[in-house]
């Protein structure tokens, strides 16, 4: 019986442990390091545009990367956006010490009725954020 009962601690101690090693090696390092805030938009009549004014928070000596952006209307048809200023689309960037980076983002058409979702796409997962309604 006390053989059985050792046996049954040894295999117990270390299915435990190897679970312990295994969550400490994949929980958090697939996340997103950034959050969107929507701050405003222009429909540019123009060039048949909208341009979305965005601020992108993150820890301060970071880096992140965004790979394209997509916004989601009522109807769950996604538009890409055409154009990025403040970072580049693809390549890496880091924050500095304030964490606070200001993006202009160009979406082709006046796609902008306010609710809509945009989607940032990159290697860390994707992060999302509302717009608001047009005054």
């Amino acid at each position: 019986m006390n053989r059985y009962l050792k046996y049954l601690l040894t295999i117990g101690t270390v299915c435990m442990l190897a679970c312990g090693v295994s969550s400490r090696n994949t929980v958090g390092k697939d996340l997103p390091t950034m959050v969107v805030e929507y701050v405003g938009a222009d429909v540019i009549a123009d060039d048949g545009l909208t341009r979305m004014q965005l601020r992108l928070i993150g820890q301060p000596h970071t880096a992140a990367r965004i790979d394209s952006v997509y916004i989601f209307g009522g109807d769950g048809a996604g538009i890409a956006a055409t154009d990025i200023d403040g970072v580049d689309f693809g390549r890496w960037f880091q924050w500095e010490d304030e964490a606070v980076i200001d993006i202009e983002l160009d979406i082709p058409g006046t796609v902008h009725a306010g609710g809509e979702t945009l989607v940032f796409y990159g290697p860390r997962g994707n992060v999302s954020c509302k717009t608001a309604p047009r005054k």
